[in-house]
């Protein structure tokens, strides 16, 4: 394979070949096919979502009905559609490929890493330090990025750019220097952030009227307060700071202990070395398969049920959020409110 071929992410369909002939090859295609198909559809409905929520209806419409963020999100839909195939029509027409794209992506998107976590961690942080740090954050990374390859290389072009030195010294900056920024803007306004707001738990509209449920038109986003007792408070820090630990061992071992003294010391892998690395991912990954894939099937089976009973049998079933819908017929369904807001 040339070096060309291996950057276009070719490696994985000629493995396929070489092992099963043609359909390994059909079985890449549609794996790929699948992986595209559903990335994207993630992408156009997290888009579509933050242009009809977080744009449309927190900064120009507060009033906003349920009619009108559908029809903003159906826009959303529609924008990035195309606007994610004609960026990637000119990503292919000006020559960058695959390894080009994976390598640029660390710059792009690693500069939330430490703002995201002081957001979350850290009661003191300014809110203009959480919003300007990232964009300095990539801003550094960026000149980092292209002054390293224009320093190693002598040119910043698809080809210096895209080689691993340069990426690795962009990404590196990208990711640390909100380190620094984030705590020196928080110096000129500390906060003092209320943790207990987290439990005001915003409903996407206000259902204050019983008839409106699955009308098309319910105004008025509102909020709703979420009473917990102690024990569930003392559940939630116990989780965060769980959360908090694999976090930073995540961080420290895919970044710090595992890659970076094998880079430094150039280390070339023995056939020993590579079949324990090709056993603990494959170990990984079987793990990842039965934790993420069929865990939340288990621990959802009440809920799952619950809905299969509903559908079968036409009964409407207790919500957590405190709305009880009465057992009906399929001819006659009357919706009844047990709770009411705080």
């Amino acid at each position: 394979m040339t070096s060309s071929e291996v950057s276009s992410g070719l490696v994985l369909p000629y493995f396929a070949m070489t092992i099963a002939g043609k359909g390994g090859a059909a079985g890449i295609l549609l794996i790929t096919f699948m992986a595209v198909t559903s990335t994207l559809s993630a992408q156009v409905i997290a888009v579509s979502s933050i242009i009809s929520f977080d744009i449309y209806r927190t900064y120009f419409k507060h009033t906003a009905s349920d009619e009108d963020v559908i029809r903003w999100s159906h826009y959303g839909v529609i924008f990035f559609a195309l606007f994610a195939s004609a960026f990637s029509t000119m990503l292919h027409f000006v020559g960058v490929d695959l390894g080009w794209t994976l390598y640029m992506l660390g710059v792009l998107t690693c500069p939330g890493i430490f703002p995201t976590a002081f957001t979350i961690l850290w009661r003191r942080q300014f809110k203009v330090a959480a919003i300007i740090s990232p964009l300095l954050g990539m801003v550094t990374g960026i000149a980092s990025w292209l002054g390293s390859a224009y320093a190693l290389y002598g040119e910043i072009t698809i080809a210096s750019t895209g080689r691993t030195v340069p990426c690795v010294w962009g990404t590196v900056v990208s990711a640390g220097s909100p380190l620094i920024y984030s705590p020196l803007i928080t110096l000129f306004k500390p906060e003092n952030f209320d943790w207990a707001d987290f439990r005001k738990e915003r409903l996407a509209f206000d259902v204050s009227d019983v008839a409106s449920i699955g009308s098309n038109h319910i105004a008025g986003p509102s909020n709703m307060n979420v009473e917990q007792s102690p024990e569930t408070e003392q559940h939630l820090k116990r989780w965060g700071r769980i959360a908090a630990i694999w976090a930073l061992a995540t961080f420290l071992g895919h970044w710090v202990l595992w890659p970076l003294p094998i880079y430094a010391s150039k280390y070339i892998f023995g056939e020993a070395f590579y079949t324990a690395w090709l056993v603990v991912a494959i170990i990984w990954l079987w793990g990842t398969l039965f934790v993420v894939g069929f865990y939340p099937i288990v621990d959802g089976r009440q809920q799952i049920w619950a809905v299969w009973l509903a559908v079968k049998d036409g009964k409407y079933r207790k919500k957590p959020s405190g709305i009880v819908l009465e057992e009906t017929t399929s001819e006659e369904r009357t919706p009844s409110v047990e709770g009411k807001r705080g």
